[in-house]
Order: C-alpha cells, then structure tokens, then sequence
C-alpha cells in the first residue's frame, strides 16, 4: 500500500491544515516513481465514485410554478375591488354585480385547498434545494482536495533533481515514457477529472437558482399578497363602500393590482 492511502480516503470536508504536508506528498510521489507499474493508478484513492447528478428538479418546480399561477389566478378573479366596487345602474340592471360577487366567492373558496397544496409543494422544493447544496459542497470539497493534489504534485516534480537515465528496456515497456513523464500524463488526466466537476458544480448552481427563484415567488405570494388582500377584503363591504370610501381604498387597490402584476411577471 503506498504511504498516506489512508489520509487519501478520509472525508473531503477537511481544512488546509488537516490536508497531507509537501513532504508527505512528496514521499508519495516518489513511491510511485520506483513502482513504475503502478504510476496509472496515482491518485486513485483521491477519486470518490461521484456519479452525476441525478436529481431532476423541474417536475417539483413546475408543479409549484403551476400552483402558484392559480392561486395568483384566484387572487386576480377575487379582487376585492371586483367584488366591493360599486356598479352603476346599467351594470347591476344587466347582473353584472351578481357575476362579479359569484366569481369572487368562488375564487376564495378554491383558495384553502390551494394554499395547502402550495405549501406541501414548497417544502418539497425546499428540501430538494437543501439536498443539492450537501452534494454541491461535497463535490467542490473533493475538488479542492484533488487540485491541491495536483498541485503539490507537480510543485515537487519541477523541483526535483533530475533522476538518474532510465534504461532503455524500461522505457520500451511503457511506451517509451520514462516514469516521470507517464506521471505527468496521469496528471492531466487527474486535472480533467477536475474540470468536469467544476462542471458539474455549475449545472448544480444553476439548478438552484431556480429552485431559489420559484421558492421567492412562493414566499411573495403567501407573505405579501395575501395578507394584503386579506386585509383589504376585511377593510371594505358593498354597504360601507360609499363614493368617498372608494375614492380612499382606490391607491390600495391600485397596490394591490401593482405587486399582482409584478409578482405574475416573474414567472416570465
């Protein structure tokens, strides 16, 4: 077993100064160099099975995406304007103040059901996030690892003392690379090793920016826009909605409709 096998299987999620010294790395390094026949496996203890991600988060998004525009549906057909407005005489001859009463009530009775529905659907993506930023942290952990591997490596490499020639037998069984050579190879292929985790890092942090983006429109839906129009529903009723009344509750309303809009226009 060569040295530090046991330091290269311990948990990634270690500090700088719990990682192996320059001069333990460099023992390391040299045992692969008298073991030519093992130089393809260098690193190999550093390399944890990390599969990629398998974790689809579009179906739980989607699903709250489409619970959120219906409760933002509801909200629009259960305005309280459209519900305490007074019609004039035209309009309540033609009913038209007993549809808008009909639309409303049924709005805020569908509203209930929704609201436990978003709720559940939250947390779900709310737990997918949490899930996502553990094997973020843990990748990048492993790539922090491997690079200062890597590193240290080829730090010791170019300070070296040249070795003495390798025989040309040597050389011919392994292609004609001396050891040191054969080790830069399994380098490079080390530090591409690397370069796909940081791709991966990446999907995964766009993945959760758009978990974080539908779960703020969730919080702006249930924090903000419904206690206002609870509060508005509470504030006005058609018998104390005179002329005046109405003229007061208008820039409400019309705050109403604004953060409506805004918060609809996310979704785009």
């Amino acid at each position: 077993m060569p040295p530090l096998a046991s330091a290269q299987q311990d948990s990634p999620a270690v500090s700088q100064q719990q990682l192996p010294a320059a001069e333990d790395i460099a023992t390391l390094v040299q045992w692969f160099l008298s073991r030519p026949e093992q130089i393809g496996q260098f690193g190999r203890d550093w390399v944890p099975d990390i599969r990629p991600n398998e974790v689809d988060s579009s179906q739980p998004v989607a699903q709250l995406s489409q619970t959120l525009e219906q409760i933002l549906s509801r909200l629009t057909a259960a305005h309280p304007y459209t519900f305490y407005r007074r019609h004039n005489w035209l309009a309540r001859c033609l009913g038209q103040h007993l549809v808008s009463q009909a639309a409303h009530l049924e709005a805020s009775s569908t509203l209930a059901s929704l609201l436990s529905e978003v709720d559940a659907q939250a947390q779900e993506v709310r737990a997918l996030y949490q899930r996502l930023e553990t094997e973020q942290a843990e990748i990048l952990a492993y790539r922090d690892r491997l690079s200062y591997f890597i590193a240290e490596t080829r730090k010791w490499l170019q300070g070296r003392t040249p070795s003495e020639p390798v025989l040309e037998t040597e050389t011919c069984r392994y292609g004609g690379l001396s050891p040191e050579d054969r080790l830069l190879r399994r380098l490079a292929s080390l530090e591409t090793l690397v370069a796909t985790w940081d791709l991966q890092a990446e999907q995964t942090r766009l993945a959760e920016a758009h978990l974080l983006l539908t779960l703020d429109r969730y919080h702006a839906v249930k924090e903000v826009l419904l206690p206002l129009w609870r509060q508005l529903a509470q504030q006005v009723s058609p018998s104390k909605l005179t002329p005046q009344a109405e003229a007061a509750m208008a820039p409400h309303f019309k705050h109403f409709q604004t953060l409506l809009a805004s918060v609809r226009a996310q979704s785009a």
